[in-house]
């Protein structure tokens, strides 16, 4: 879901009527900017977290798309698109780590290269989320559809919270 801001900043920019072009990449560096600052801090809140991290970031994705709906400050609208980002980071490395670790370390290479790729195809489906649901859902704006998407994410966060129960009744 962070693909969709990754790549329609700079509509949702427009929509909500904060700025300009320069105002748009200002938004997804400040995504990347979270992105970077969760990933050097994985290690710590993987300590913390374990399992929980998808709960952790689908929920916050959440949060920070609801920041967004509700938003017309630039200030506000700039700290979502950096918690966004934070958010892709966590789920990044969580992903990435999870994948080494599930295999024998000999299959470890492949099964990172899998989840790279699933990453990847998120990001090149990303664009195509907001439109998906502007049809179904009969909206015109990709702003408008973001209630949607927060509900999705809040979805993905209880399943999320569900399974990470059931892994850890398991492991324990």
């Amino acid at each position: 879901m962070y693909a969709v801001i990754l790549t329609q900043v700079a509509v949702i920019v427009t929509e909500l009527g904060i700025g300009n072009a320069s105002t748009a990449g200002v938004m997804g560096s400040l995504g990347t900017i979270g992105s970077l600052c969760a990933c050097l801090a994985f290690g710590r809140i993987y300590d913390k977290c374990k399992n929980f991290i998808p709960v952790i970031f689908t929920i916050v994705m959440a949060l920070g798309y609801t920041g967004l709906f509700f938003s017309r400050n630039i200030l506000l609208v700039g700290l979502m698109c950096g918690i966004l980002g934070a958010m892709y980071g966590l789920s990044f490395s969580y992903y990435l780590m999870y994948a080494s670790v599930i295999v024998p370390p000999s299959k470890a290479s492949l099964s990172i290269s899998i989840a790279n790729a699933a990453v990847y195809l998120g990001i090149f489906a990303g664009p195509y989320v907001p439109l998906v649901y502007q049809r179904v859902f009969s909206r015109s704006t990709i702003v408008d559809v973001l209630p949607y998407m927060i509900g999705t994410l809040a979805v993905c966060g209880t399943i999320s919270a569900v399974l990470s129960v059931r892994r850890k009744h398991t492991l324990t």
